[in-house]
């Protein structure tokens, strides 16, 4: 019950935030229950609104005697991994790429070159990413 007035909250939230951005700044938005895509100067930019309490409720269940039990859940961890770690992973990465200005030119190249050799099908993008500023 608590899930579905969170994302009922979020969801009011995205129309509002849509009337808004369309109102005073004439930005063209598309608000949907779970994310916000906003275009502006020919990008388009998806917004997640998210708290911390949605992870913690997707990781409760309910048991027949009415106690609260936390289990693991994948939803839960594809939640986190998209709201938490990528974010975190980005943002270093960014940090990395602003010191050194040669870093993004040269992990586009070792990308490039396993995409090449056909290992990008077993290799996440970001792991690639990641691993290449160890050099750096």
């Amino acid at each position: 019950m608590i899930k579905k007035a969170l994302q009922r909250v979020k969801a009011e939230f995205y129309i509002e935030l849509n009337q808004r951005l369309s109102k005073q700044y004439g930005l063209m938005a598309h608000d949907n229950s779970d994310y916000m895509d906003v275009l502006q100067d020919r990008f388009m930019f998806r917004i997640i609104i998210w708290c911390h309490k949605e992870l913690v409720l997707l990781r409760r269940i309910k048991t027949n005697e009415g106690l609260n039990k936390t289990i693991d859940s994948e939803i839960a961890d594809n939640f986190k991994l998209k709201t938490e770690i990528l974010p975190k992973i980005s943002s270093a990465l960014n940090a990395i790429n602003r010191k050194y200005v040669c870093f993004g030119i040269s992990c586009r190249l070792t990308k490039r070159w396993i995409s090449f050799q056909m290992f990008d099908r077993f290799l996440f993008q970001q792991w690639i990413s990641f691993n290449f500023t160890q050099i750096y």
